[in-house]
């Protein structure tokens, strides 16, 4: 048997070991599986048990599991998730729920599935309270794990049981449905996403409806100590706020996880590399103080009018973000142009190296995208039945 503790810090082989036991003892008596499907050992395993990290929760008679299921890049990254590779789902509403402006944008490994929830009694007479609190313990404890590892994505497809469950506990907006129900193992199930850390935000804020004091109090307890390394500055200070400690990390560390350290480090560093051969340049005439403030200044710029052409809802809004991006980019190559002449060949073949760079980054990050989307638009799995269809749900 793998020892998953080897890639997952929480898991142990007898966790994976009792989470297996119980995933495939739920999954026999709901008819998902037939007894002919499991190994020698008596264990349903499917292709993404290599990947699974597992969650046990034991709490008075009853036992409850869950697994976050890992990408593997190998596999298609994001699309090696069950979810993501099976049902059609929307790419947009994907990069919503993660906050990023567009796909290709969402690293792998900050995404994750849930999969194969399983809840067995071992006890008679087991309270409708105790029931409930084994699985939101499952839930909160899967929130830290993910806080730990950087988790921006949770996937799952759920059917209306789950559903009425989330909206219960954590109210209406707790997640986004991604894309339509297909049949899948069982009744019809529909694919849906959430964000874990504005999820333990919501919480924290006591947003999650009248069931907030308890999400919190389960929340506040697993919590402790989670590390700092992937949080939000905010979420930080708002959960130290509200008694929950938290394990710092080292500035050098910090800095290195943090996205906007990470995206500023970037557009100075890709000024710099247009700056440094500009000073050398003696027929420009312009102000090397004056290139650099345009140079970096655009480079942001150019970002955010980037967000406004992918996450606008508008044509305008889009066109606007279209034309931003494309003045941002030309406005260093225009001040260096209108503030010297008589370059020399090799002058113009550097900053037409610097355009081709800069465009061909762009053709790159658009086939990503272009080649992500169709994977998330395809689907295998056949439309539930008429009688069984389930609406699409507001999120």
């Amino acid at each position: 048997m793998t020892a998953f503790s080897e890639n997952f810090p929480y898991s142990t082989p007898d966790d994976t070991h009792r989470a297996q036991e119980l995933h495939t003892e739920g999954y026999l008596r709901a008819g998902f599986i037939q007894p002919n499907q499991l190994d020698s050992d008596g264990i349903y395993r499917d292709d993404s048990s290599e990947r699974s990290e597992p969650i046990v929760v034991e709490l008075g008679g009853k036992a409850t599991t869950m697994r976050l299921i890992h990408t593997d890049k190998k596999k298609g990254g994001l699309l090696s998730l069950p979810t993501l590779r099976r049902f059609p789902v929307d790419a947009r509403a994907v990069a919503d729920v993660a906050n990023v402006t567009r796909i290709s944008a969402l690293r792998p490994e900050q995404a994750v599935e849930l999969s194969g929830l399983a809840a067995i009694a071992r006890e008679q007479g087991i309270s409708h309270r105790e029931a409930f609190d084994a699985t939101r313990q499952t839930y909160a404890t899967g929130l830290r794990r993910s806080l730990d590892q950087g988790h921006r994505l949770w996937v799952m497809n759920v059917d209306k049981k789950i559903e009425t469950y989330l909206k219960m506990r954590l109210g209406p907006d707790s997640y986004t449905q991604i894309g339509e129900p297909r049949q899948y193992m069982g009744d019809p199930t529909t694919p849906i996403a959430m964000n874990p850390v504005d999820t333990v935000r919501a919480i924290v804020a006591g947003e999650t409806g009248r069931f907030s004091d308890e999400n919190f109090d389960e929340l506040s307890h697993v919590m402790q100590g989670v590390s700092e390394r992937y949080l939000p500055r905010k979420l930080v200070k708002q959960l130290h706020n509200n008694g929950i400690e938290t394990t710092p990390e080292n500035l050098a560390a910090k800095a290195w996880h943090n996205k906007k350290t990470a995206f500023y480090a970037g557009i100075v560093g890709y000024s710099a590399l247009r700056f440094l051969p500009v000073a050398a340049v003696e027929e420009f005439e312009g102000n090397l103080a004056a290139f650099a403030a345009i140079d970096i200044g655009t480079a942001v710029t150019q970002v955010s009018s980037m967000e406004l052409f992918f996450k606008g809802k508008k044509r305008a809004t889009r066109m606007v973000g279209a034309a931003g991006t494309a003045l941002s980019f030309a406005a260093p190559y225009a001040y260096f142009y209108a503030n010297g002449q008589d370059y020399p060949w090799y002058v113009n073949a550097v900053a037409g190296g610097f355009v081709a760079l800069g465009v061909g980054l762009e053709v790159d990050r658009s086939i990503r995208d272009n080649r992500l989307t169709d994977g998330l638009t395809a689907s295998d799995l056949p439309l539930p039945a008429a009688a069984d269809a389930v609406p699409p749900t507001a999120s």
